[in-house]
């Protein structure tokens, strides 16, 4: 890199006052970094933290009047970039500077309509130049920094944001960094709070392990409790944190800051690029990522429901890829002809090699199954029905409804009798709401128990709904004449969505 041609190049840009000077400049700049991106690789740090180059760049330009950076290295430089290449479609008085010091400069109207289209070549080169920066924490605060710095200029944030994301998504898919190192994926989970802490996802409760925690009205009514006033909060785990994790948490900042922007077009836009990678990305990277958007989610509050509504979408997204692998291991089972054959295939073959009856292959018994992929299920699915249990009660439509949806993915991948468990909590949490504001009317005197919300009834209907049509009527005790009638009952309800879920629930 050419030092002395770049120093008096800063010293030229703390001097700028009309476009062509900036347009000279900017070019100026662009010649002498891209001629050393040649070895884009040679600079990238191993601890996954710094960008050596760019840090020398900011102590450059700072040595010579030139402030690049207002929070992180190069951030107000990257804004700047952006937002010159993308202007706004409003004329403005006034323009965005190189320096930070003199962060605007008042736009000459007729040397900014002259030269303001050429300086997009040398904008453009060191947006490509930025491009092969190497996938370190530093660089992925910049961006978050810039977009935060862009929030008044939605023309350059929109293009801001996409480059960001595909730059990260590129070295996501390029990398084989082990985001699981310190994850709550290799520690043992805790329970979940619809009643089924003891016995996990994948596995049948044992009648002794419900029936040691009381009756089965006080746990309804724990269960019940925990709907209304838990949110499901998670013990946060702390260790001590390895660069590969840093590196995550500055990942999962650009990704927070990207898909709760302002405007809808741009978080969809978003949405759909990560939507993408994470239905093709290994189950272990999607699942890591889904359990910090769980943790993030537990820490928004209410109010912040453009957070809240994004974050349920990918942790959705994450659901559906788990939901499909279990999909697709079950079609893979082989049929009892084809069975029979390959056990016949597998056992003179064996015989023939000497081989021993341990070294069978998993498909000898006609499963299929990941040992990894059960593992993740085992972990994710409880803290994942914990989050959206306590938002099915939200009075927001699209969080509500996402939140339901999750919830029940969730429990279709459950065990029959641990969905029958859950079938028969939403169904005895509905009934006895309904006995309660039935003997209100009867009596004409108010009950100081607690009543569940419109919103909360609506869920629990949907979910009693969609759980009844899964295959667990063998070991489900509910009196379904007796959930006909809540279900005939719900149908005069005021609200039209608890009468569409009562109407489907009694189909």
């Amino acid at each position: 890199m050419d030092i002395k041609s770049l120093e008096a190049c800063f010293q030229n840009a703390t001097k700028i006052s009309q476009t062509v000077e900036e347009y000279e400049v900017l070019s100026e700049i662009s010649s002498i970094l891209k001629c050393n991106s040649g070895n884009k690789d040679e600079d990238t740090n191993k601890n996954l933290l710094t960008d050596d180059f760019l840090k020398t760049i900011d102590y450059l330009s700072k040595d010579n009047g030139l402030y690049f950076t207002t929070n992180v290295t190069l951030d107000w430089f990257v804004f700047y970039l952006f937002s010159r290449r993308y202007p706004s479609r409003d004329r403005n008085a006034s323009i965005a500077t190189m320096n930070f010091n003199k962060p605007w400069r008042h736009v000459i109207s007729d040397d900014d309509a002259k030269f303001a289209a050429r300086l997009n070549v040398p904008a453009d080169n060191l947006i490509s130049w930025l491009w092969n920066r190497p996938f370190v924490k530093q660089n992925l605060r910049m961006y978050s920094s810039a977009i935060r710095l862009s929030h008044s200029y939605p023309v350059a944030r929109r293009h801001l944001i996409s480059h960001a994301i595909r730059w990260t998504i590129y070295h996501l898919k390029n990398s084989d960094l082990d985001f699981t190192t310190g994850s709550p994926l290799t520690i043992p989970r805790g329970g979940s709070f619809d009643g089924l802490s003891e016995g996990g996802d994948l596995e049948p409760i044992s009648d002794k392990s419900v029936d040691d925690k009381g009756d089965p009205t006080e746990s309804t009514a724990m269960w019940f409790a925990t709907v209304i006033e838990s949110n499901g909060a998670l013990t946060e785990q702390k260790s001590g944190k390895k660069p590969v994790q840093i590196l995550r948490l500055a990942i999962e900042e650009l990704i927070l800051t990207c898909i709760t922007d302002p405007q809808e077009e741009i978080r969809n836009m978003v949405f759909k690029r990560l939507r993408t990678f994470f239905q093709k990305a290994p189950l272990p990277i999607s699942a890591v990522f889904c359990l910090r958007w769980t943790e993030i989610s537990h820490q928004t509050p209410g109010t912040n429901w453009i957070q809240q509504e994004s974050l349920l979408k990918l942790i959705n997204t994450v659901v559906d890829v788990v939901r499909d692998k279990s999909e697709e291991s079950a079609q893979e089972e082989i049929s009892g002809s084809q069975l029979l054959k390959q056990r016949l295939s597998i056992v003179f073959t064996s015989a023939l090699n000497k081989r021993s009856n341990d070294n069978f292959p998993p498909s000898f018994n006609g499963k299929t199954t990941n040992p990894e992929d059960e593992r993740i299920k085992k972990v994710l699915l409880p803290k994942v029905r914990n989050l959206t249990l306590g938002l099915i009660a939200s009075h927001r439509i699209p969080v509500r409804q996402l939140a339901v949806t999750i919830y029940v993915n969730c429990v279709s991948l459950m065990h029959p009798e641990n969905q029958a468990k859950i079938l028969e909590n939403a169904a005895i949490t509905l009934e006895q709401d309904i006995s309660i504001r039935l003997d209100e009317i009867a009596n004409n005197v108010p009950n100081n128990r607690p009543k569940l919300s419109q919103y909360l009834v609506e869920s629990l209907t949907i979910i009693c709904s969609k759980v009844a049509e899964m295959p667990n009527r063998s070991h489900c005790s509910v009196d379904w004449l007796q959930i006909a009638s809540c279900c005939e009952t719900m149908l005069s309800h005021p609200s039209q969505r608890v009468r569409d879920a009562s109407a489907d629930l009694l189909v």
